[in-house]
């Protein structure tokens, strides 16, 4: 029996970040946040990450997660990051997950990526509902490549 090799993701950036809010009050139906990380690995090398995030106040009915959304940069803005996911608190620490897409702001074909980030980490501040955390595990998980932005 032969075994087929397991292709490497394209997309495998890992590294410590952290999640801070904007303020200690929500305003609305909106709470704010930085989330910010530094990263290594695939296609990026060295990456600095920024997203600044909107969080729902009102947690998920069975698993209390609050949905979120990110946008931000790596290195600098020399890509654009967007995020869709999730913010929970179990009890102790935290986790923010989902789809992070990572593009280059030209229309040009440019390197692009979709994946998973997966974050973890302990809080200083309790919840409300943005943690003010300490170092966290990062990771983002997926695949990379060169594609038109715009189509015709």
């Amino acid at each position: 029996m032969m075994s087929t090799p397991v292709a490497a993701p394209s997309l495998l950036l890992e590294g410590k970040g952290h999640i801070t809010p904007s303020s200690p009050e929500c305003t609305g139906n909106i709470c704010t946040g930085t989330f910010t990380a530094m990263l290594s690995g695939r296609p990026f090398g060295q990456a600095d990450l920024t997203l600044n995030l909107s969080v729902n106040p009102t947690g998920d009915q069975f698993t209390g997660c609050k949905q979120l959304v990110g946008r931000g940069g790596l290195n600098n803005d020399t890509y654009i990051v967007t995020l869709i996911g999730q913010l929970c608190t179990p009890g102790i620490g935290y986790t923010l997950s989902g789809t992070v897409n990572i593009y280059a702001p030209a229309a040009a074909s440019s390197t692009a990526a979709v994946g998973t980030l997966l974050a973890f980490g302990g809080t200083n501040i309790p919840p409300d509902p943005i943690p003010n955390s300490g170092p966290s595990l990062v990771s983002i998980l997926g695949v990379s490549g060169t594609i038109p932005l715009l189509l015709p």
